[in-house]
């Protein structure tokens, strides 16, 4: 979903940034078309064939060459690209969409600090004129970070006077168990004094149950040893095996917590990128 929309972000400034006139070489027309057909490899091939012959000095085709690591999903290689044609150019619509494009491949990457950066260094009449984009290229960042408030307000603010769509990511932000829910460090400490209770409380009854029962009778078996035999046997033969699992079931408490809150947030992201996708139908 995000891949999608961040492709539509691109598709704004891509069909006008391709077509260029003043080419009318076969290799070039050639390389075009690959890239059209999505053979993105065979099209990078052939533009850095144009690009040696030229001696690299045509921003059309270093925006060419970085437009074909986007797509191809090579983020570094694409953002080498577009700092090359930025040096190259001074055409507002191709600086532009360079500019947008490299903040996307490092949301792409999850480097939502840098790419907050890049976007804060956006000058204001280019975000008048592309707010939507550049707000949903803030809101995800702020999101990635976990600065909901920040995240809902550019989402709220990137849908502009549609009631029903600032309505439904209102909503969506409002229900808090979807962000903060399981706690790690609330789920960690049932776990500790109870084992196999964080799991529970996590939603993996069963596992939490497998937790408890085997620590128990752990513990169970500790203390037949020890008056059985002695405590020195119990520490020898039951303890060892009692860490390992009540240790390990600490351990299992906290990632089961984050990844069932990511899932949750997971959710909630993907419902919020449908409302977007639907105020662009």
């Amino acid at each position: 979903m995000l891949k999608k929309l961040l492709i539509i972000i691109s598709i704004t400034f891509s069909i006008a940034s391709h077509c260029y006139s003043g080419f009318s070489d076969t290799l070039l027309t050639f390389a075009d078309r690959q890239y059209l057909a999505g053979n993105y490899d065979l099209a990078i091939k052939e533009y850095l064939r144009i690009g040696f012959l030229q001696e690299f000095s045509d921003p059309s085709i270093q925006l060419r060459l970085a437009d074909s690591y986007y797509r191809k999903g090579d983020w570094q290689t694409a953002r080498s690209y577009y700092d090359q044609v930025f040096r190259l150019t001074e055409q507002d619509s191709i600086l532009i969409h360079s500019k947008l494009n490299k903040i996307s491949s490092l949301v792409s990457e999850e480097k939502y600090k840098q790419a907050l950066i890049d976007l804060y260094a956006i000058h204001d009449s280019i975000y008048r004129k592309h707010f939507f984009e550049i707000d949903v290229l803030f809101a995800i960042c702020y999101f990635g970070i976990e600065d909901f408030e920040q995240s809902k307000a550019y989402f709220i603010h990137a849908v502009g006077d549609d009631a029903i769509a600032r309505t439904k990511i209102d909503s969506v932000f409002n229900k808090k168990k979807l962000f903060n829910r399981p706690n790690p460090a609330f789920a960690y400490s049932l776990s500790l004094f109870v084992p196999g209770l964080g799991q529970i409380y996590s939603g993996d009854i069963s596992d939490g149950l497998n937790s408890f029962f085997l620590t128990e009778s752990l513990l169970i078996l500790g203390l037949v040893v020890t008056f059985e035999y002695s405590i020195i046997d119990a520490l020898m033969s039951v303890l060892p095996w009692y860490q390992r699992y009540y240790m390990g079931g600490l351990t299992n408490t906290r990632e089961l917590a984050i990844s069932q809150r990511q899932k949750r947030r997971s959710k909630a992201y993907k419902g919020i990128l449908e409302i977007l996708m639907e105020t662009q139908e």
